[in-house]
C-alpha cells in the first residue's frame, strides 16, 4: 500500500501559518494595549506626587495647577488611545480565534483521513495474512 498523504496537507500548512500570524498580531496588540495603560498608571503617580509638593508660593501653586491640567489632558487623551488600542486587541483576537477553528477543521479532516487510511491499510494486512494462511493450507 502507499504511503499516506494527506491531500490538503499544503492548505493546513498555509492555515497553520495564518494562525500563528493572527496569533503573534493579537499578542502584538494586547501587548500595545498594556504598554499604553502603564502610561496612564505613570501619569497618576506624577499627579499623586505633584499633589505631595507644598505651594510656598504662588507662582508654584499656578505651576502645580497647570501641570495638572496637562496631566488630565494626557490621561484624557491616553484613554482614547486605549479604547482605540483595546478594539483593535479584539478584533485581533477574533481573527485569531477564526484562523485557529479553520487549522483545526483541518487538522479534524487529517486525523479522520489517517484513521481511514489505517482502516484500509489494516483490511490490506489482513487480506495478506488470510491469503498466506489459505496457500500454506493449500501446499
Amino acid at each position: 500500500m502507499k504511503k499516506f498523504s494527506f491531500r490538503l496537507q499544503k492548505v493546513m500548512d498555509f492555515r497553520e501559518a495564518m494562525e500563528s500570524l493572527a496569533k503573534d498580531a493579537y499578542l502584538d496588540a494586547r501587548a500595545k494595549r498594556l504598554e499604553a495603560e502603564v502610561l496612564i498608571v505613570n501619569i497618576e503617580t506624577r499627579r499623586a506626587e505633584l499633589l505631595q509638593e507644598p505651594c510656598l508660593t504662588i507662582e508654584v501653586h499656578q505651576a502645580i495647577d497647570a501641570l495638572m491640567i496637562r496631566l488630565d489632558d494626557e490621561v484624557r487623551a491616553q484613554t482614547t488611545v486605549i479604547t482605540v488600542l483595546a478594539d483593535e486587541e479584539q478584533h485581533a483576537l477574533a481573527e485569531w480565534h477564526r484562523a485557529k477553528q479553520d487549522f483545526e477543521a483541518l487538522v479534524k479532516l487529517s486525523e479522520k483521513a489517517m484513521a481511514e487510511y489505517q482502516k484500509m491499510a489494516d483490511l490490506e494486512e489482513q487480506k495478506e495474512l488470510d491469503e498466506w494462511s489459505t496457500t500454506r493450507r493449500a501446499a
